[in-house]
């Protein structure tokens, strides 16, 4: 079952509008919805006023939700252009050590040739 399919069914339970196409709500539940941001707003701007630290108590990512202990690993994962860059590196790697691998034979024997070159010039 997806998360929009877990949703879907916890509005359905709950009696709760479920839409089958993008579309605002009524006015009604714009309000709430509004007065709901606002109120999280007023408390962040009391906090900072307040100079208060505020506390990450969990977190909700890709529809599950985790604990406080959990938002530190998720601050420290790398962004998605170091993981690139890490993986083409990665990718390079072997191929950089078969070209040294492959080169050093033959730079040794035109080092070889060329000590004969010139022992033979002389």
């Amino acid at each position: 079952m997806t998360n929009f399919q877990k949703v879907k069914t916890f509005m359905q339970t709950f009696g709760q509008e479920v839409k089958s196409k993008p579309s605002f709500s009524t006015e009604k539940i714009n309000e709430l919805r509004y007065n709901l941001i606002n109120e999280e707003l007023e408390e962040l701007k009391q906090a900072m006023a307040n100079k208060e630290l505020l506390e990450v108590l969990g977190m909700l990512f890709e529809g599950k939700f985790y604990p406080s202990d959990k938002y530190m690993e998720f601050a420290n994962l790398p962004s998605k252009n170091e993981l690139l860059a890490k993986f083409v590196i990665m990718l390079n790697s072997p191929m950089t050590i078969l070209a040294r691998t492959l080169s050093s034979p033959m730079g040794s024997f035109v080092n070889v040739l060329n000590s004969l070159k010139n022992e033979k010039s002389e």
